[in-house]
């Protein structure tokens, strides 16, 4: 079984490995395309990189848990662009 400090060593090296991509990321990527293949590929880098430092079962959780994070941004973001585009057009006069 793994202790605590295990995990949690594992979880400070997966942190400390995105958080150097990220600003990586930034650095090269600026474009919107570039961005929208980085925010798809997401769920199979924390995989890999999970598997790496803590075995391929975890793996496996952490690609199910950043899909599931994807999928609900993706409601939030579309849910808030409908809010905003309908207060605008009651704003401006467009809807009766």
């Amino acid at each position: 079984m793994l202790s605590p400090d295990i995990i949690v060593d594992a979880c400070s090296q997966l942190i400390g490995g995105l958080i150097a991509r990220e600003k990586a990321a930034q650095a090269e990527e600026r474009s919107l395309a570039g961005r929208l293949a980085r925010f798809f590929s997401f769920p199979s880098r924390v995989r890999a990189m999970t598997a790496k430092f803590a075995g391929p079962s975890l793996g496996k959780v952490a690609f199910a848990a950043t899909v599931v994070a994807q999928i609900l941004i993706g409601l939030f973001v579309t849910v808030l662009g409908t809010l905003i585009a309908v207060f605008l057009s009651m704003k401006l006069g467009w809807a009766r």
